[in-house]
């Protein structure tokens, strides 16, 4: 499952376009979820080394009040 993720997250990031932010978004909580149920986090960041600011920094942004 969690390689399954991380591929998924890299063709997704690999053929971004402004309009898939979300889905990309929705992945990288779903890789960090996965990777942490299965204590593969340290792998996940070692493949993606700022996912885990980008994702908190995403949740806080889309949190956010003023953002909306």
């Amino acid at each position: 499952m969690f390689q399954k993720k991380v591929r998924e997250l890299q063709q997704a990031l690999a053929h971004a376009k402004s309009e898939d932010s979300a889905k990309i978004f929705n992945l990288a909580v779903e890789c960090l979820e996965v990777a942490q149920r299965e204590r593969r986090l340290d792998e996940l960041l070692e493949t993606f080394p700022k996912l885990y600011e980008v994702v908190i920094t995403f949740d806080r942004f889309f949190q956010s009040d003023d953002n909306l």
